[in-house]
């Protein structure tokens, strides 16, 4: 709920759909503006978007929940012509500063904390996928990281499932 109150707080229209992007594939704002339009795979409930330029130069495939391929198939329908997937009339894509912007902005009206950040939505599509599958290497590789231990943070966040394992005595 609060990511959506965030989104809807936004007036620029390709900022939130970058942001639904980042919350829903859980991508860096940098990787989500550098999505190109051959990186996506769309299908009617899902499909595909590949991170060509991750961090570190790397690659990696993340598939698209069935909310995010909805949320990209209107998209598709007034999207600004251009090779990338997130792009303005004007520039034919659209900086990470602009977004960025765009959600200082929206932050500060809704009274939130200056910790909430773009990368925020990535921390969140992290530990929502934790919470739900307990699995430490789908949240790894989802997120491109190539150290287990850079996702143990999202491990940590739950804690009290630990607690209730141990109450089963």
């Amino acid at each position: 709920e609060e990511v959506e109150k965030w989104i809807n707080e936004v007036p620029h229209e390709v900022s939130k759909v970058a942001m639904w992007i980042m919350y829903y594939a859980g991508l860096r704002i940098s990787e989500a503006t550098g999505l190109k339009m051959d990186d996506v795979r769309l299908e009617d409930n899902g499909g595909w978007l590949m991170i060509r330029n991750a961090k570190g130069g790397k690659f990696r495939r993340v598939p698209i929940a069935p909310l995010l391929a909805e949320i990209l198939n209107d998209y598709m329908t007034w999207k600004a012509e251009s090779d990338y997937l997130l792009a303005t009339e004007r520039t034919g894509g659209i900086h990470t500063v602009t977004i960025q912007a765009e959600l200082r902005y929206a932050r500060k009206r809704l009274g939130w904390p200056e910790d909430i950040t773009p990368h925020t939505l990535r921390h969140s599509f992290a530990s929502h996928i934790y919470e739900k599958t307990q699995d430490i290497l789908v949240v790894s590789k989802l997120l491109g990281h190539s150290n287990l231990s850079t996702t143990q943070i999202y491990a940590h966040l739950h804690d009290d499932k630990m607690v209730d394992a141990v109450n089963v005595f």
